[in-house]
C-alpha cells in the first residue's frame, strides 16, 4: 500500500486485499486494555481501588453486586425502551455494555472506503452524539491495524466530538486516552474539540471545521425521536462541513424499525441534494439518483464475546451472550462516487426483477449482497441479493442464494462473504419459494465476489 501524493488516499496493491479482508474472516476480539479501561472508569466513579496490573477476572470479583445489578437493570431498561432515553442515570451502564458492542461497527464503512482507494492516511473526523466514544475508538483501532501492517506510512487522526451529555464527554476522553499507544510511532491521535451541545435548530455550525469523515452512530434511532425528525436537515447542514472528497457515515441498530427510519432519511436527502449514496445501496445496472425503498438489510459484525459481556451473561443478562452484532449503515459522499460502478454490458445477465420469468431455468445474475446469514449447523451461508431493480417490502419478495462452505472451498473462494459487496452468480437455478426466489447453486455454478 502507498499514499497517493495528489489526494493523500491509501492505494491498495496486489497483496493488500487478502491481508485486509483476513481481518473480516475472523471474529473480532476486544483488546484487554479496552475492557480494563472500562473497569478503570467505573471503579473510579464508585470509589473502588483499581489495580491496573490485576487480572480482569480478579477485578470483576471486586465489582460490588449493587453496581453489577444496576448495570443489568439499566441495560434491560435501555434495550426495551420504545421512547427517548434519559442517559443521566445510565452513563456507567451504557459504557459497560454498549461501548464494546459498538466499536467494530464502523469497520465495515471504513473498509468500503478503503477498498475504493478513498481512505486517507491523515483524517480529521467529527463524531456526532459520540456517547462514550465507541466510534472514535473504533476508528483508532482500525488505524492501529493499518499502522502496524504498513510501518513505512505515517498515519494521523484528529478527532472533534459533539455530545449533549457532559458525562459522556468525560467518558469519551477517558476511553480515547486508554487506547492511545505512544509506542506506535507512525500513528498520531489528537482529541481536539469537545462540543457539549445539543445538535438542534439553534446549533451554531460555524464553530465546526471541514472534515474528511463525519460519523454518527445510534443518533437517528427510534429512541432519539427529535434527531429523527430533523435527520435530513442535520445531514444537509453537516455536508457543508465535509471536504469534497470526504464521507459521512451513519450507523444504526440492526432492527427493522430503525432501518426503516434510516432509509426514509436517505430517500429524502438523495432527492434534490448534492449528497449521494456511496455504499452499500447502489444500483448494479442503473445509477440510483433517487431512492423509494426501505428494505431490511442488516450487516453483521462477528466477535468473540468479550469478557465483560460474558460476566453479565453469567449474572443473568441473556442478551450479553450474542456472538454477532447486527447493524445497518449508509456511507454518503458529495463527489458522486459510488463503491461500485454500474454494469453497462447486460448481455447474458438477468435482472432480479425478471426472475419470475425464469422459474426452473438456469440464469446468470449480478447483484449487491444485502445481508449474509451464517447457518453454522448446516455449514451454509444464506446470501440476500439486490440489484436495484426491485424492492423487498413484501414478505414474499426475498431473493437469496444459499452457498455451502464445501462449495466455496471447491471453487477456491477463500475470502469472506461480506454484506455490501457485489457478487456474480452464473449458471444458478431459479426456484420459487414461500418467501420469494432462491438461486440454487449447482456443481456447474460459478461464483465470483468483487471487493
Amino acid at each position: 500500500m502507498f499514499v497517493d501524493k495528489l489526494d493523500q488516499c491509501l492505494v491498495m496493491e496486489e497483496n493488500d486485499l487478502k491481508s485486509t479482508l483476513t481481518e473480516f474472516s475472523q471474529n473480532r476480539i476486544i483488546p484487554l486494555y479496552i475492557e480494563k479501561g472500562i473497569l478503570n472508569y467505573i471503579f473510579q466513579k464508585n470509589g473502588i481501588s483499581f489495580m491496573s496490573n490485576g487480572r480482569l477476572d480478579d477485578l470483576l470479583i471486586h465489582l460490588p453486586d449493587e453496581v453489577t445489578d444496576k448495570i443489568i437493570h439499566d441495560v434491560k431498561a435501555m434495550f426495551f425502551s420504545g421512547g427517548k432515553i434519559n442517559y443521566k442515570n445510565f452513563y456507567e451502564s451504557y459504557l459497560f455494555y454498549y461501548f464494546e458492542a459498538n466499536i467494530f461497527k464502523v469497520w465495515k464503512p471504513l473498509l468500503d472506503i478503503q477498498l475504493s482507494n478513498l481512505l486517507k492516511n491523515e483524517l480529521i473526523i467529527l463524531d456526532i452524539g459520540t456517547g462514550p466514544g465507541s466510534i472514535p475508538v473504533g476508528i483508532i483501532e482500525y488505524y492501529k491495524l493499518l499502522s502496524s501492517r504498513y510501518p513505512d506510512i505515517d498515519f494521523s487522526i484528529v478527532i472533534d466530538i459533539i455530545e449533549a451529555e457532559e458525562d459522556f464527554i468525560k467518558i469519551a476522553e477517558h476511553m480515547v486516552s486508554e487506547v492511545i499507544d505512544p509506542s506506535i510511532t507512525n500513528l498520531d491521535i489528537v482529541l481536539r474539540k469537545r462540543v457539549n451541545q445539543v445538535l438542534d435548530y439553534e446549533f451554531d455550525y460555524t464553530i465546526l471545521d471541514t472534515y474528511d469523515l463525519i460519523t454518527m452512530s445510534n443518533f437517528l434511532t427510534v429512541n432519539e425521536r427529535e434527531n429523527v425528525a430533523k435527520g435530513s436537515e442535520i445531514l444537509k447542514k453537516l455536508s457543508d462541513h465535509l471536504k469534497e472528497d470526504g464521507a459521512i457515515v451513519v450507523i444504526e441498530p440492526g432492527d427493522t424499525e430503525n432501518g426503516k427510519l434510516m432509509k426514509d432519511i436517505r430517500n429524502t436527502i438523495s432527492d434534490g441534494t448534492n449528497i449521494n449514496v456511496f455504499a452499500p445501496c447502489t444500483g448494479v445496472w442503473d445509477q440510483k439518483k433517487t431512492y423509494n425503498c426501505n428494505c431490511y438489510s442488516p450487516t453483521r459484525a462477528y466477535w468473540e464475546i468479550p469478557r465483560l459481556h460474558r460476566f453479565l451473561y453469567n449474572k443473568g443478562l441473556s442478551k450479553a451472550g450474542r456472538e454477532q452484532l447486527p447493524f445497518q449503515y449508509i456511507v454518503y459522499r458529495l463527489d458522486g462516487f459510488t463503491k461500485y460502478n454500474i454494469i453497462k454490458n447486460r448481455q447474458h445477465y438477468i435482472q432480479l426483477k425478471d426472475l419470475h420469468k425464469y422459474i426452473n431455468m438456469k440464469v446468470n445474475v449480478k447483484a449487491n449482497i444485502r445481508s449474509v446469514i451464517e447457518r453454522k449447523f448446516s455449514n451454509q451461508w444464506a446470501v440476500l441479493l439486490c440489484d436495484g431493480s426491485c424492492t423487498f417490502e413484501k414478505r414474499n419478495s426475498e431473493i437469496k442464494t444459499v452457498i455451502k462452505d464445501d462449495f466455496l472451498g471447491e471453487i477456491g473462494l477463500t475470502l469472506p462473504i461480506i454484506a455490501g459487496e457485489r457478487i456474480t452468480l452464473k449458471n444458478v437455478l431459479v426456484k420459487s419459494t414461500n418467501y420469494g426466489f432462491e438461486l440454487e447453486v449447482t456443481k456447474e455454478s460459478i461464483i465470483n465476489i468483487e471487493y
